[in-house]
This record gives C-alpha cells, sequence and structure tokens, in this order.
C-alpha cells in the first residue's frame, strides 16, 4: 500500500487526485446513505421508535408511517446534497492547489476514516454486500487521508 502511494500518488498533481478521491468517497458515502439506510433500513427503524414511545404500529395508519419515512428521507436528503454541495466546493479549491482547503480535507477524511470503522463494527452484526460497500468508502477516506497528509507534508 505504502510503495502504491510512493509510485502512483506522490506527483506534482497530487492535490487533484485527493480532491477527486474524496469526491468520489463522499458520492459513495451518500448512495450509501440513501440506499442502505434511507430505503432499506429507516422504516423498521421508525417502527421500534414507535414500540419504544408506547405505540402499536400495527395500529397507526400505513399511510402516516409512510409520509413519516417521506419527511424524514427528504430532511436527510437536503442535508447531505448541501453537504455535498459545500464539500465539492472545497474540493474546487483543493484542486485548484489551496493550502487551507487541504488542511480542511486532510482533517475531514480522517474523522470520515473513524466515522466510517466504527460503521463498519457495527455491520460486522449484519453482514451484507452493504458492509463490503462500507469497507470501500472507508479505503477511499483513508486514501484521501494519505494523500493529502502526503501533500502536505510536500508543501511544508
Amino acid at each position: 500500500m505504502i510503495q502504491f502511494l510512493n509510485k502512483k500518488l506522490l506527483t506534482e498533481q497530487l492535490h487533484k487526485k485527493t480532491a477527486i478521491i474524496c469526491a468520489l468517497a463522499d458520492i459513495m458515502a451518500i448512495l450509501y446513505i440513501k440506499i442502505y439506510w434511507l430505503e432499506i433500513k429507516l422504516t423498521p427503524m421508525i417502527e421500534k421508535i414507535l414500540i419504544l414511545r408506547g405505540f402499536n404500529p400495527a395500529r397507526i395508519n400505513k399511510g402516516m408511517l409512510e409520509q413519516m419515512q417521506q419527511l424524514m428521507t427528504q430532511n436527510v436528503l437536503l442535508m447531505f446534497g448541501l453537504f455535498l454541495l459545500w464539500h465539492f466546493i472545497i474540493y474546487i479549491f483543493v484542486y485548484r492547489g489551496s493550502k487551507k482547503a487541504l488542511k480542511y480535507v486532510k482533517r475531514y477524511c480522517l474523522i470520515t476514516l473513524i466515522l466510517s470503522i466504527l460503521e463498519l463494527l457495527y455491520l460486522v452484526s449484519d453482514i451484507n454486500p452493504w458492509s463490503l460497500f462500507a469497507l470501500l468508502i472507508a479505503f477511499f477516506y483513508a486514501l484521501g487521508y494519505l494523500s493529502s497528509k502526503k501533500r502536505w507534508e510536500l508543501l511544508n
């Protein structure tokens, strides 16, 4: 892995590759959240929350459950859409060689890598194809972190 980084990523264009890697990782993470969490896991989660609150989900109108799911889905997608827009602006600055944006991306990739690892620990109990996708996302954030860290070292 280290030899791969030394040979392939340590070029003058490293900041451009960092921006592209991080943008791909963000897109994959949002697809993971939209498809796995919002379309597969959200309805059972809402039903569990209703049970914990003392409601019987079988007695609640299915249309109301669908409206709750749609409202939560729309809010989450709006929030992540704004998040993605903000990060694409940051990635444009990284692509152009901004040191401050690179510093932000380095820290962001480290935090998301840690969160991705925690997500993988959760998915160990429920191994499915999405677990592999989450592992791929963690790999991309690790690559983003390593490349931004190496670029930061070259600049300083």
